[in-house]
């Protein structure tokens, strides 16, 4: 695994680059696979990278794009892994105030990532020294807010009031989607029937405690699982948790887990060895269950989408 450090993107369109972290394998396959992974609103890259580390040491290329909402600057202070978190909106008062007076924050997460897609079908991956990449089939991951930009890009249907029904955003190049506490029906567009048509391979994230910024109940964030017609699908629930403890950071609600962050890690790079490069015993492995018997694998709930035919035809 390689800190790669951050660089600034130019975009197809122009306007401000994006800044992005980026964490490379220590031994990349000729053309790497790449995982885009978004933080929160008011977050930052840096919090991500235990998950980032885990998936580059199985090989993936992860990209942390820094949004516009995103605290500060200090991307490039400290070695990964040290210093404290910088402080964010984790209050629900203060996501909601935000969200109500820059209502473009979400979109503007979208667009961040679809550029980032573009610039690395350009060919920016060897300009950054971060080698070929496999573009044609690339996976999203997102926290809270980030976890929007995914589902949606991923093929979540949405209704932004300009558009007379549910509108798709889907990004043929997005072939897996991580989402770590993701928004459920009546928020940001999302409905019921949201999540009718969509088949990409998804994995849910969120805790017993984890509430939406209007007081939402933990079921809420269910609900993407629930409904996505995907035959892969999966869901992780931690026991206790809030929307922060997902991450590692405890706020003093529920019990704490310290040692969370590392099962967490595993199986989702699990979900994305099999959905991302194919890897058929981790597909396996995730549909039986059976990293459930390993140490440190049985203190979260994990649920497999029932389908009439659970391993498909890949």
């Amino acid at each position: 695994m390689r800190f790669q450090g951050v660089s600034e993107l130019a975009r197809r369109g122009g306007g401000e680059p994006l800044r992005v972290l980026a964490i490379s394998p220590e031994d990349a396959p000729e053309k790497c696979p790449v995982i885009i992974f978004s933080h929160g609103l008011g977050g930052r890259p840096r919090r991500l990278l235990g998950w980032a580390q885990e998936w580059a040491r199985r090989g993936f290329l992860c990209l942390l794009p820094h949004h516009r909402d995103g605290v500060g600057s200090g991307l490039e202070r400290g070695a990964p892994g040290q210093g404290e978190f910088l402080p964010d909106l984790s209050d629900r008062t203060a996501i909601r105030e935000a969200l109500a007076s820059d209502g473009s924050v979400f979109e503007s997460r979208i667009i961040d990532m679809r550029d980032l897609m573009d610039a690395l079908e350009d060919g920016v991956g060897v300009h950054c020294g971060w080698g070929a990449v496999e573009c044609e089939s690339m996976g999203l991951a997102g926290h809270s807010i980030g976890a929007y930009a995914a589902q949606v890009l991923a093929g979540a249907r949405v209704h932004w009031g300009k558009e007379s029904g549910l509108a798709s955003h889907r990004d043929e190049r997005v072939s897996a989607v991580l989402l770590i506490s993701p928004q459920g029906a009546g928020r940001l567009g999302l409905r019921e029937d949201s999540w009718s048509d969509f088949r990409c391979p998804m994995m849910c994230v969120s805790g017993a405690r984890d509430r939406g910024a209007e007081g939402e109940g933990s079921d809420w964030r269910r609900q993407p699982f629930e409904a996505a017609a995907s035959p892969f699908r999966y869901q992780v629930t931690v026991p206790g948790a809030d929307h922060f403890a997902i991450l590692g950071r405890h706020t003093g609600e529920g019990p704490a887990h310290s040692g969370q962050g590392p099962p967490l890690h595993a199986i989702t790079g699990l979900f994305w060895q099999a959905h991302l490069r194919g890897d058929s015993a981790a597909k396996a492995s995730l549909e039986t269950g059976r990293f459930q018997a390993e140490p440190g694998g049985a203190w979260f709930n994990f649920e497999v989408g029932q389908d009439d035919d659970p391993l498909g035809s890949a």
